[in-house]
């Protein structure tokens, strides 16, 4: 249903590892799929070209959850300054495979229900 995919869409980790960047430990991530546009999904999906629309690789589930998470993550640095301190390349880069497990996941979870709540609302007439 429309209420379970806004429950399953967005969502916060407590990294077991911290990823380093931009001169901090970044030690949380914070998600939320439906904030993606569809330039940044379709980018994601196109980090794995031997899987297809219909079968959803671990590769494209990683890449679209570090999509999200370098967009909705943000830190305050040294000036105190609210500033998206990673980007997705950071993510897929320097995620420990813990926290990675729990990503592919969660972006697994979200493309499977989206789709479903998508079908809903395809008319073929």
């Amino acid at each position: 249903t429309e209420e379970h995919l806004e429950k399953i869409s967005k969502g916060t980790m407590q990294l077991l590892k911290p990823i380093r960047a931009a001169g901090m430990d970044i030690t949380e991530l914070k998600w939320d799929f439906r904030n993606l546009t569809g330039w940044e999904y379709a980018k994601a999906m196109d980090c794995d070209r031997s899987a297809g629309v219909i079968n959803f690789s671990n590769v494209q589930a990683l890449a679209l959850f570090a999509a999200s998470a370098a967009k909705e993550t943000v830190a305050k640095n040294e000036k105190g300054e609210t500033i998206h301190p990673l980007d997705a390349r950071d993510i897929r880069e320097r995620i420990g495979c813990d926290d990675c497990a729990k990503g592919i996941q969660a972006a697994s979870v979200f493309f499977l229900v989206s789709a479903q709540v998508a079908n809903k609302r395809i008319s073929n007439g």
